[in-house]
């Protein structure tokens, strides 16, 4: 199966192919679907800014820089070009999908359920401490040590970290995605594992709109 609006945006912006669904879990799978279904909602438009993609909500546009260069020996351009887009997508769905009150501002991208502002506290910093066994689980994983995908991995990590309540179902997407494209998933490393576990749990509560995200134990080896 292929999306073919979706492989359309990835080419204009310069990323790699998708694999075929039949070379790809059914999880990332589903988010691909959850993806596709949105691109009828958003305008896609180059934009040589140095920024790989970017989510305007006001005019409901992604922007994206058919060139962009992450410019580390760890990662591979055109394959972040790809989970970029992908992660954007996700940003557009938690908008549309997660419960919240009424308002505008960073509420609009905030990656949980919540009715108050101590909620959003809370819940990120859950979102925080199961992105700190993510990182660890990639630190001792041996496939990873084998690929630059190691320091990618710890990257990404870092940056859902820094704003987990706005970068965290993005993060777990777009390192799912990037893993996949290099070749990598549940099936041969323990830390896709647990991100695949991590990124089903915020999935349910996404589409259902209602539930607090939960702490998510470590995969046993």
């Amino acid at each position: 199966m292929r999306r073919l609006k979706l492989d359309k945006v990835i080419a204009d912006a310069g990323g790699f192919k998708l694999p075929d669904d039949s070379e790809m879990s059914d999880h990332l799978c589903l988010l691909l679907d959850e993806c596709a279904g949105l691109i009828s909602n958003v305008t896609f438009t180059p934009k040589s800014d140095g920024q790989a993609a970017r989510l305007w909500l006001g005019p409901m546009e992604i922007t994206y820089d058919p060139k962009y260069s992450y410019g580390k020996t760890y990662t591979v351009d055109v394959a972040f070009r790809t989970s970029c887009i992908l992660h954007e997508l996700m940003h557009l769905s938690v908008n549309k999908k997660y419960h919240r009150p009424a308002g505008g501002g960073d509420a609009e991208l905030v990656n949980f359920n919540f009715s108050t502002d101590d909620q959003v506290a809370g819940q990120s910093d859950i979102a925080r401490q199961n992105l700190e066994r993510l990182l660890n689980v990639a630190n001792g994983d041996s496939k990873l040590a084998k690929t630059p995908l190691l320091d990618h991995f710890r990257v990404r990590i870092e940056y859902g970290s820094g704003y987990p309540m706005c970068e965290y179902d993005t993060v777990l997407l777009d390192l799912l995605s990037y893993a996949r494209l290099q070749g990598v998933d549940a099936q041969n490393s323990r830390a896709c594992v647990y991100v695949t576990m991590l990124s089903e749990e915020s999935e349910k509560r996404r589409i259902e709109g209602c539930g607090d995200i939960r702490p998510v134990d470590v995969p046993r080896s």
